[in-house]
């Protein structure tokens, strides 16, 4: 008897350790290397207040990029632009500022967070800003390194598209070039008027990421667009940049746009 209460003891007390040893802990908290961040749209995902969760999906997207020395951001309204630096682990931003386009109609979240030098530091796979009790969580999917890609730092020209709109750059004879460089940068430039005519050239530009399932992710920071035509060639290079999945064969890169069911070929 006494060895039965012995032997059952025992295998509480290993449960007890297995369910410990085997629990959800949080994930450690640690300093960013900032090359590892950088060039990588991060997205809000949460806000924990105590242990407590704010849902976040009430509000419009709220993205932040950090590029080399500055920061961008948006709440699907207006946009941050300023400059940056991390210090002591702290997100301090030094100048700059936001937009003031009114979007009444949208449930914006504040840039607020951002300021006051909050505390930046990497949680696992997750990037969190921390200010007085309250952690502010972002993540993004596209954080795949893109070093063994054999279509970085060339200028790729459009050579194919099933988009009906590809007869606008057809019948001017000029098409939009792409450049995806090593450190996560793309810039798109075109012409919707022969250059003779141009002022200057249409662009845009920003970073861009991809993931292990062949999705990639282009995120807008500047651009410049003329106008002064049919609006059919800018809608198409809009096309281009939502493209979610691409494909690389035989020295084309193949941007597809699943939304639209609409593919487009580059090639050097």
């Amino acid at each position: 008897m006494h060895k039965e209460k012995f032997i059952l003891i025992v295998f509480i007390l290993l449960l007890i350790n297995y369910s410990c040893s085997n629990s959800t802990n949080p994930e450690d908290i640690s300093s960013i290397a900032i090359s590892h961040v950088k060039n990588i749209q991060w997205n809000l995902v949460s806000v924990e207040i105590s242990s407590n969760k704010v849902n976040v999906n009430n509000f419009e997207p709220f993205r932040i990029v950090l590029l080399s020395d500055k920061i961008w951001g948006t709440d699907n309204c207006n946009s941050l632009y300023g400059n940056y630096a991390v210090q002591n682990d702290k997100l301090i931003i030094t100048s700059g500022g936001i937009t003031e386009i009114a979007c009444p109609s949208r449930n914006l979240f504040s840039f607020e967070h951002l300021y006051g030098n909050p505390k930046i530091m990497k949680r696992g796979r997750e990037l969190v800003l921390i200010k007085n009790d309250t952690t502010y969580v972002y993540f993004s999917n596209y954080t795949m390194d893109i070093s063994g890609q054999n279509f970085l730092n060339d200028t790729l020209a459009l050579n194919n598209s099933n988009d009906n709109d590809i007869t606008f750059f057809d019948s001017l004879g000029l098409y939009p070039k792409l450049i995806l460089s090593s450190n996560r940068e793309f810039n798109i430039q075109w012409y919707n008027k022969p250059p003779e005519n141009t002022f200057m050239i249409n662009h845009y530009s920003g970073i861009f990421g991809i993931n292990e399932n062949i999705g990639i992710l282009f995120t807008k920071i500047n651009g410049y667009y003329e106008g002064g035509v049919s609006l059919v060639n800018r809608n198409l290079v809009l096309r281009i940049m939502a493209a979610n999945k691409f494909e690389y064969n035989n020295n084309i890169l193949k941007l597809i746009n699943t939304q639209t069911s609409t593919c487009y070929e580059f090639k050097k």
